[in-house]
């Protein structure tokens, strides 16, 4: 959840693209939208997660190429209301 935190951060401070906000730590951009998209989960949720109670795949779904790009669409468009 920190991380996820931490790269959602990252994006709107420094306005970089998705996949090359996921080359600074070494992570795929489907993992990053992955983290990020938790932090839309319930408040319940990301706590169980934070104390490991549930793992992150708990709140993740598939990755395909048209998953991920649907991700993408969808944090780009909720950044750009914000």
């Amino acid at each position: 959840m920190d991380q996820a935190a931490v790269l959602m951060e990252l994006k709107v401070n420094l306005g970089l693209p998705w996949k090359k906000l996921a080359h600074r730590p070494c992570l795929t951009k489907s993992r990053v939208l992955d983290l990020v998209g938790l932090l839309d989960l319930p408040d319940e949720i990301k706590e169980d997660i934070r104390h490991k109670k549930l793992t992150e795949k708990h709140g993740g779904d598939g990755d395909d190429e048209e998953d991920i790009d649907r991700k993408e669409y969808e944090w780009e468009k909720k950044l750009d209301e914000k």
